[in-house]
């Protein structure tokens, strides 16, 4: 580990960087409490060792203000004379962790350091795990993008954030054409592929501020952020339409497919978040009607040709 280590007694700052050097630790030492906060953002150590005495409480409440999530946490052992309960008290208030009592025994000192060692490493594992499940969780196992769960996440934090600010964002929902019969065709396994691929095309051709998600078996949705002109969208439906049309040589196959689009604008006139996707459906319904290979926007006739 490394681990810095700050003490106003020179013997026990000796003893302590010779027990843990002679552990294998990297040691780097600290003379004074502005030394501490500067090498905490320099060398960020796996482990704080302070002087009570040498303003380690205020250091470490200065150093767990920045560092309070899991993956920056980092053990703190206070160096003291003496143990008491308003002691114990102001260094769980801040977040430490255990006391090394003066004179410093070398027995004690190792132990404490295996102890430490063992939570630093349980805690990044935790941290890692927690972070892979939070990934698996928002992304669809097949093509590496966004999931549905991800998009309705998003979504809503979207409209949130346009009610806020007035701002407008577009929601594009993307249909492949014809990929039933390429996958009746050539089999699940290319038409994965194609999908795999038809994703790639997408996130290449698209900012990256903008959102991409898989929320259906062959039905993509885009998030275009911060529209101010209108006809952007339309030419960025039309680039997806153009790219995914391109044919695919997979496995030894040549296929192709189209896309149709479906455009609705977010906010409109009594919107939230289900009307907006309804809106988008009902757009991208009338471009398959159309026959395909073309972007539509959502007009108030398509809701009442549907209400009909």
């Amino acid at each position: 580990m490394r681990i810095i280590v700050a003490d106003n007694s020179k013997n026990s700052l000796a003893v302590i960087s010779a027990a843990l050097k002679k552990l294998g630790h990297d040691v780097i030492l600290a003379t004074n409490s502005q030394q501490i906060f500067e090498l905490f953002q320099a060398k960020r150590p796996d482990l704080l060792i302070l002087d009570v005495e040498m303003d380690g409480l205020a250091s470490a409440k200065q150093i767990r203000s920045i560092n309070n999530n899991g993956k920056d946490w980092i053990p703190i052992i206070f160096l003291t004379e003496s143990i008491n309960d308003e002691l114990i008290i102001k260094v769980s208030q801040i977040g430490g962790d255990d006391f090394l009592v003066r004179p410093i025994n070398k027995v004690a000192l190792v132990a404490k350091m295996q102890t430490m060692q063992r939570i630093v490493e349980l805690r990044k594992k935790l941290f890692e795990t927690t972070e892979q499940l939070s990934i698996l969780s928002t992304t669809d196992a097949l093509t590496g993008i966004y999931n549905r769960l991800q998009f309705d996440r998003v979504i809503s934090e979207k409209i949130k954030h346009v009610n806020r600010h007035s701002c407008t964002f577009a929601l594009l929902l993307i249909d492949l054409d014809n990929f039933k019969m390429v996958n009746d065709t050539f089999g699940h396994q290319v038409g994965n592929m194609i999908l795999i691929e038809g994703a790639k095309r997408l996130k290449a051709h698209l900012r990256e501020d903008d959102f991409l998600a898989r929320i259906g078996g062959d039905e993509f949705a885009v998030i275009l952020n911060e529209i101010e002109n209108y006809d952007v969208v339309g030419d960025v439906a039309q680039k997806i339409i153009n790219f995914l049309s391109l044919p695919y040589h997979l496995a030894g196959h040549d296929a192709r497919t189209g896309a149709s689009v479906g455009i609705a604008l977010f906010p409109f006139l009594g919107g939230n978040q289900m009307k907006l996707q309804q809106n988008a459906d009902l757009a991208l319904a009338h471009a398959k009607e159309l026959g395909g290979d073309n972007y539509q926007y959502y007009d108030e006739e398509f809701r009442m040709e549907n209400d009909e």
